[in-house]
């Protein structure tokens, strides 16, 4: 199994290609493998802090504390002027 999970994570390798083509496994198979639990609490943590830094700048572009110069501001900018856009169009 290591060799199979192995050559999953570069998925354009001779050695992919020859565990799918000889039946060792199947690409189902290889993409129901289980996450680390590291792994998942790193993920956690990485999508944890970036939401707090949305909100944070979120919240500082509404209250004027923040300026949208940076590239995160000038996207949340941008989707704001996006959503107000639809909004008018719906109505």
């Amino acid at each position: 199994m290591k060799l199979i999970t192995e050559a999953w994570s570069r998925p354009n390798t001779l050695t992919h290609e020859i565990i799918l083509s000889k039946g060792l496994a199947s690409e189902e198979d290889l993409l129901r493998q289980k996450k680390k639990p590291e792994e998942t609490e790193i993920e956690q943590d990485v999508t944890s802090m970036i939401r707090d830094l949305i909100q944070r700048k979120e919240y500082g572009m509404r209250t004027g504390q923040s300026d949208d110069d940076d590239l995160l501001g000038m996207l949340l900018q941008s989707n704001e002027q996006t959503i107000y856009q639809k909004m008018q169009a719906a109505q």
